[in-house]
């Protein structure tokens, strides 16, 4: 059939301005601040010059991160983590070529134990006219669904994570399925995110295969 238009993802963790000393222990407080960093991340997502961004641990996004990326050609949406958290996650999507179908925003605390103020984002993009290659058979009307998200740090909430995966993972496949059942195409998916997971895990070979064996014995660290 017929191909997708060429699109370019890029998903980057921004280091949220509240988690600094968190993770720049011994680094020169001046480099880390996000006063300095902030132009630099803008000049680095630039020159990625992609179709899609996918942002996790943003702060300032509607008074900084939006506007300059609005004044450059992109839209986007938002979702801070609950809670009292500060930060949250961002998805956007360059005007010219794409155009939001459908959206979902997701909240992962969902019980006593499933109870962590991480989120995600679910967004079905369409191409637009002006996104077909001149001469090229791809054009407007193709539709992929984007989910973007920040999973939980903790090494020893393997179990958390997964749910959170599984979550994301839940959502993004249901609406693809439901637009591919009103556009009769297949709408494929691509999940972007700061996953906290090592290569090869079983979390790892969750997202990679699609499935997971457990051990009842596994003990939630050696999920991730």
């Amino acid at each position: 059939g017929r191909g997708f238009v060429d699109l370019r993802v890029v998903s980057y963790n921004l280091l949220a301005e509240e988690l600094e000393d968190n993770t720049t222990a011994g680094l020169d407080p001046t480099i880390a601040s996000f006063t300095y960093r902030k132009d630099l991340l803008c000049e680095e997502l630039l020159k990625w010059d992609a179709d899609v961004i996918c942002l996790q641990e943003v702060q300032h996004f509607e008074e900084f991160f939006m506007p300059f990326l609005a004044a450059r050609g992109y839209t986007g949406r938002y979702l801070k983590r609950t809670g009292d958290q500060k930060d949250g996650c961002a998805l956007l999507w360059r005007k010219s070529r794409l155009k939001m179908r459908a959206a979902k925003d997701l909240g992962y605390r969902v019980s006593e134990t499933f109870d962590r103020d991480n989120v995600g984002q679910v967004v079905a993009l369409e191409t637009v006219e002006s996104a077909a290659h001149p001469g090229g058979e791809a054009g407007a009307g193709q539709v992929l669904v984007v989910g973007n998200t920040h999973v939980l740090f903790n090494p020893r909430r393997g179990d958390i994570k997964l749910q959170q995966i599984a979550t994301l993972v839940a959502a993004a496949a249901s609406m693809s399925d439901q637009i591919a059942e009103e556009t009769g195409r297949p709408v494929p998916v691509i999940l972007c995110g700061d996953f906290n997971t090592a290569p090869f895990s079983p979390i790892y070979e969750f997202l990679a295969r699609g499935t997971l064996l457990l051990d009842r014995h596994q003990s939630p660290s050696q999920l991730s």
